[in-house]
């Protein structure tokens, strides 16, 4: 029994030095490395996430890998950020997802580069189609997105229209009716009894058009 105790200790003991080995060299990778380099290592996030376990993703590699959103010189970089998104937040857990990466992914529904836009769109309806967001955070997302559906860009609206039905089919007829349909009301020129895209679409107001959209940023 000592034995089995010992090599556990020590199986233990080589994981850990095997972790923080790896955690130690993605962090030097996220901090110090090309956008090339950090890009490669989002692109197989998920594997490191299961090397390293739950506590080490959550308390040092999570912080990390955040950071990449900070580099406003590189859209791809932070639009990778959001394209890897789904696996890490299903791997951390819903506190992590509610108090980390969910404010990642409201703040970049506002940026600059609306292909970032588009990403944090995408892993907001896979977030929903899996179950991974409460119906609260998933209102707060909704008032967050809505004034997207008069972007000028077609894409970012479809991405809305794409998490809103997402959502409908998670909450229900009776919830969506209750909590989304009135929030949806001022964007639309008629009135719609079920959330689908193409009842969303037919009923959107007219977007903005592109010139006043940039005036409107200028100013």
């Amino acid at each position: 029994q000592r034995e089995v105790m010992a090599t556990s200790a020590g199986y233990d003991a080589d994981l850990a030095a095997l972790q923080e080995g790896f955690l130690s060299l993605a962090s030097e990778m996220l901090s110090g490395g090309s956008s090339g380099v950090k890009r490669m290592l989002l692109s197989d996030i998920l594997r490191l996430c299961l090397l390293l376990g739950r506590e080490r993703t959550n308390n040092s590699l999570l912080p990390l890998i955040i950071t990449v959103l900070n580099d406003r010189s590189d859209w791809e970089l932070r639009a990778a950020f959001f394209e890897q998104l789904v696996g890490v937040a299903s791997f951390v857990g819903s506190q992590s997802l509610q108090h980390f990466i969910l404010p990642c992914i409201i703040q970049a529904l506002s940026d600059m580069q609306e292909l970032v836009a588009e990403a944090a769109l995408g892993a907001l309806a896979s977030l929903v189609e899996l179950g991974l967001l409460q119906r609260h955070a998933s209102l707060r997302v909704v008032d967050a997105c809505l004034p997207l559906l008069l972007h000028p860009a077609s894409f970012l609206r479809l991405g809305v229209v794409g998490f809103l039905e997402q959502l409908a089919k998670h909450l229900g007829p009776a919830d969506s009716y209750c909590f989304v349909l009135p929030r949806l009301t001022p964007y639309l020129r008629e009135p719609v009894w079920c959330i689908t895209s193409e009842a969303l679409l037919d009923a959107l107001h007219t977007p903005v058009s592109r010139y006043a959209f940039l005036n409107a940023i200028d100013e």
